[in-house]
């Protein structure tokens, strides 16, 4: 069985603010939020860049690196 990858990812919004979440294509996901089908959070503020991603085995490990991301200035 071959194991999934997930992303932790961070964009920057039109208004420069920084959303996270997590995905398993930060690429794809990068394109939704721009469709403004993404998150509640970015709907108004197109367009959104990829500015960050890092790859994780386990999907719990990404909270932990939310918090940890969440405490800096991009």
């Amino acid at each position: 069985m071959k194991s999934e990858k997930h992303f932790a990812y961070m964009v920057r919004c039109s208004d420069d603010t920084i959303y996270s979440g997590y995905a398993v294509d930060p690429y794809k996901r990068e394109k939704l939020h721009n469709t403004g089908k993404g998150a509640k959070y970015t709907r108004n503020r197109l367009p959104v860049k990829l500015v960050y991603f890092e790859e994780f085995e386990d999907k719990k490990i990404i909270s932990i690196k939310f918090c940890y991301l969440s405490s800096c200035k991009l």
